[in-house]
């Protein structure tokens, strides 16, 4: 149950469950900085898309991303716990050109098709971050103002020669492999190879996550179909 005694006090709870709470309330919670007084990583909320379908999301990271706007860290970073329910190319043709918010899925994502699934009452909390994300064929970095994004390989635990070091911090809620498997449908699919926003510093493709769990060292073309798993920061 929610008590307010009036308009200029925090929220105060007495129960954990997050799903029961409209997103306007777990942002306004966030911003006296009580998040993590009342949930852990991992605590889940079910969301249902624009498109009718339900996804589970969870926290990831409490004070992590950095807020586009200078004001410190976004109080909560949510993620995905499992895909979405269709596969997606990150380009059409096998390129890593315009790294990943030049791709064809990083534009979806930021303003197309898969942006507009997300509900008013979401939209209106999610705040824009800063999103460091490797540089294809060379070894620079590059931070970019993002409201919706998928996570880089770093940020899910992973190393590699293949992909530049550095591309943000590891969230929280990512310790090993089992961690990192997901399936289409928000779990009611089968398991799914997803894409990481990491392009290869040396080839054509991405980084994906393998059914495994594990980071994927073939079939890394941008052109191939893989799940997605969406993340934003209140």
């Amino acid at each position: 149950m929610l008590a307010r005694s009036n308009s200029l006090q925090p929220i105060r709870i007495q129960t954990p469950f997050l799903n029961e709470l409209s997103w306007e309330e777990i942002a306004r919670i966030a911003s006296y900085g009580d998040a993590n007084k009342y949930w852990a990583e991992g605590y889940e909320k079910n969301e249902t898309l624009t498109n009718g379908h339900t996804v589970t999301f969870q926290i990831w990271a409490f004070n992590h991303d950095n807020l586009a706007d200078g004001g410190g860290k976004a109080f909560i970073t949510f993620g995905m716990k499992h895909l979405l329910g269709e596969s997606a190319q990150m380009n059409a043709d096998s390129t890593n050109v315009g790294g990943f918010s030049g791709s064809l899925l990083g534009q979806g994502i930021q303003s197309g098709n898969i942006r507009d699934l997300i509900p008013n009452d979401l939209n209106q909390v999610i705040k824009p971050v800063l999103k460091t994300t490797g540089l294809p064929h060379e070894d620079g970095l590059t931070t970019e103002i993002m409201t919706l994004f998928i996570p880089s390989i770093t940020e899910i635990g992973f190393s590699s020669n293949d992909y530049t070091p550095g591309q943000g911090e590891r969230y929280p809620v990512f310790t090993n492999n089992a961690s990192r498997i997901k399936a289409l449908d928000n779990g009611n699919g089968l398991v799914e190879r997803w894409w990481t926003r990491s392009p290869m510093r040396s080839g054509n493709g991405f980084g994906p996550v393998t059914i495994t769990g594990t980071l994927a060292t073939t079939q890394r073309q941008a052109s191939a179909f893989k799940g997605v798993c969406l993340a934003f920061c209140v």
